[in-house]
């Protein structure tokens, strides 16, 4: 029997909304550690993430930091903070990078974690849930994890003790090893 008939060999009513556009926010999503110890910036910048999201565009919305600082009514650098705590705490994901430059402009597409994405169909992740706090690392997360009876320390580079960047290290140590 196919999907779209019932028992009977009739065609399934389908239920249509019709009224207004709403946003969904589940309990579990509004209970759980990671989204109470967001900014307020950023839960603002997770609703208009979430009123982006139409029900079948999940990874292809489509979202600037200048966008939502307008949105927001505040500053891209106050708005691309509050996307990056949303990306930390595991509630959203960049799928493609945007880039603004003269003659290159796009905008990130962004993935909510709590849904099926629409356009790789990846499960969803939830994130979100498996974090721990601000001090205790993700589980299964990315990067390495020191526990604290653990011998093996983290890799210090040599031009983060000088508070330099990278360049600015090897462009001093190549003038000193050439003698200009």
């Amino acid at each position: 029997m196919p999907n779209n008939q019932n028992r009977t060999g009739r065609a399934k009513q389908r239920r249509r909304h019709d009224g207004p556009n709403f946003i969904q926010l589940y309990r579990y999503l509004l209970d759980c550690p990671a989204y109470e110890s967001l900014s307020l910036a950023a839960r603002a910048a997770l609703i208009e993430v979430e009123r982006g999201y139409n029900g079948s565009n999940n990874g292809k919305i489509i979202l600037s930091v200048r966008d939502i600082a307008a949105r927001l009514g505040c500053h891209r650098d106050t708005a691309g903070r509050a996307l990056q705590e949303l990306i930390d705490k595991g509630f959203i994901e960049p799928r493609i990078k945007g880039a603004f430059s003269v003659k290159f402009k796009r905008a990130t597409e962004w993935r909510l974690n709590d849904r099926r994405c629409d356009a790789t169909g990846m499960q969803q992740s939830q994130a979100f849930l498996k974090w721990c706090g601000p001090n205790q690392p993700r589980v299964n997360s990315r990067a390495r994890s020191f526990s604290a009876n653990s011998k093996a320390k983290p890799r210090t580079l040599p031009w983060q003790g000088l508070g330099m960047s990278r360049a600015t290290y090897y462009r001093q140590r190549r003038n000193l090893e050439t003698g200009t």
